[in-house]
């Protein structure tokens, strides 16, 4: 083989594995952005709840009305301790996430109750199913338990579309809670960490504050497949 030969081949060979690094460094950013959350979602999106008392204040506290969380992280803790005082607290959730892609735009944040007792102590006319799209809110929800028999049933869901990307796949809705009193007030029975997959319902927390010592301390956030 003669030397321009030589060359020819050396050069077909440097091509030919440049060609197979560049596939390659294609092909691990389409796995990368099919696994991993881009910044936008991890920095820039943010479960939001909003609150308000439409009677007595005392019986809803949070350090704001809007309390909103990043990804990966909890929203303060607002304090449910609704009794036989005037009024209730209104309950709204949402998605905030100003720097998202147009598929994102189709991501729902879901709410749902009903009533195991009295019904006058849930919902005041508000639908038993609510979602809301990216910088939305669900329909506002009245919680006025009491000493009345039963309590309120609650659950929520995040519903993505058909063409997220594989890492919204496994992105969580959880809701975490403890009592500062009374116990019975708070939960039903539920785990204190309750967590659902996308297009999935959490398990239902029940909530039954009354008149009993204390109150029940709630919380909201989205997280990712590699956080507890």
């Amino acid at each position: 083989m003669n030397i321009i030969d030589r060359l020819k081949q050396n050069n077909f060979t440097k091509y030919f594995f440049h060609e197979i690094v560049v596939r390659m460094i294609v092909h691990l950013n389409l796995v990368n952005n099919f696994i991993f959350p881009p910044e936008w979602f991890t920095d820039r999106t943010e479960m939001c709840f909003r609150w308000y008392p439409d009677g007595d204040g005392g019986q809803c506290r949070g350090p704001s009305r809007k309390l909103c969380a990043k990804t990966n992280e909890m929203t303060s803790w607002y304090r449910d301790d609704t009794d036989r005082r005037g009024g209730g607290c209104r309950m709204m959730w949402g998605i905030e996430s100003p720097l998202s892609p147009g598929w994102f735009q189709n991501v729902k944040v879901c709410f749902r109750w009903y009533a195991d007792g009295d019904g006058g102590q849930c919902g005041d006319g508000a639908p038993a199913e609510s979602c809301a799209s990216i910088g939305q809110y669900t329909a506002a929800y009245r919680d006025d338990t009491d000493n009345r028999g039963g309590g309120c049933q609650m659950s929520w869901r995040l519903i993505i579309p058909s063409d997220a990307p594989g890492w919204m796949l496994n992105i969580r809705l959880c809701f975490n809670w403890y009592p500062d009193g009374d116990g019975g007030q708070c939960g039903g029975g539920a785990d204190r960490n309750l967590c659902a997959l996308a297009n999935n319902w959490t398990p239902y927390y029940r909530d039954d504050s009354d008149s009993r010592s204390g109150g029940c301390q709630m919380s909201w956030g989205l997280k990712t497949v590699d956080q507890p």
